[in-house]
């Protein structure tokens, strides 16, 4: 039996992670209140392996998310040219957390993440600063998927 493109290109669960860990923002989609998808980027940790992120509680994907819990987060490293393309796609459920205390670890775990890819922050002044206007979201995976076309060695 031969493998398919999908199968040559899928990275392994700790190549994911590896992946995850080395970025920091993702697309995330939710569904909007007319059934249009509801695009936009965040910064996002990772807390047990899962993606997390934090936004204003009464922010429109915040409002979608507690409408509809389904979410869709891709993380994507376009490369130099489409040989080079790398990506982590998830399906899941957003898991809404509301209580200052649950978001700040949370929070602290996006804004180290942000830190550590070069940009200025403190984080825990950060995080005390906002967090009462925070809502966060951890995202409870039921489907990833994963493409790695150096793999494909050229050949498309």
């Amino acid at each position: 039996m031969s493998r398919t493109r999908g199968d040559q290109i899928r990275m392994s669960p700790q190549e994911i992670d590896e992946f995850l860990h080395g970025h920091w923002s993702a697309v995330i989609g939710s569904n909007g209140p007319h059934g249009i998808p509801h695009l936009v980027t965040v910064s996002y940790g990772l807390m047990d392996g899962r993606i997390v992120f934090s936004s204003y509680a009464k922010a429109q994907k915040i409002v979608n998310l507690r409408r509809d819990s389904r979410i869709t987060c891709l993380v994507e490293d376009l490369g130099e040219s489409y040989g080079s393309v790398q990506g982590v796609l998830v399906y899941g459920r957003a898991r809404l957390i509301e209580e200052p205390d649950e978001i700040r670890p949370m929070m602290k775990a996006v804004l180290t993440r942000i830190a550590a890819a070069g940009r200025a922050i403190t984080t825990d002044t950060m995080a005390e600063r906002v967090v009462e206007k925070r809502a966060a979201v951890l995202v409870e995976p039921d489907r990833v998927l994963s493409w790695d076309h150096r793999r494909l060695d050229g050949a498309y």
